[in-house]
């Protein structure tokens, strides 16, 4: 009972680990052009003049407009993007991504663990 206990509480770990694995994007702090998000295919975030924001998985052009890209539920969708100097786009900084999700998912999830294991250990009653 204590060995299968054991092997699900690692199982439930690995799972939500993998779930939060890409849970955290940062951008860029310098926009670019419209023309450099379209050849970079990354994920993007378009900020306008009004300050709403827009993210995409990537930007595209074809036939000399540019389209916006978001995946939900496997269906993709495209919207057109005016060009206009106003808006901002930010790409995805992959460095920075990977290390604000190990600070703030990966780090707190394994000391609460460690702090979990630690607490039973010290405790009479579990067994």
């Amino acid at each position: 009972m204590k060995t299968t206990r054991k092997r699900l509480r690692m199982l439930c770990f690995v799972v939500s680990a993998l779930m939060l694995l890409q849970s955290c994007v940062v951008y860029h702090k310098t926009p670019v052009s419209l023309a450099k998000a379209a050849e970079a295919r990354t994920k993007s975030k378009l900020v306008t003049a009004d300050g709403i924001i827009f993210k995409y998985s990537y930007i595209t052009m074809e036939n000399g407009r540019y389209y916006g890209v978001t995946k939900k539920s496997g269906q993709i969708s495209e919207k057109t993007i005016v060009d206009n100097l106003n808006t901002r786009v930010y790409l995805k900084h992959k460095r920075n991504s990977r290390e604000a999700t190990w600070a703030l998912i990966y780090v707190p999830m394994v000391s609460y663990f460690l702090a979990g294991a630690v607490t039973s250990l010290n405790n009479p009653w579990y067994e």
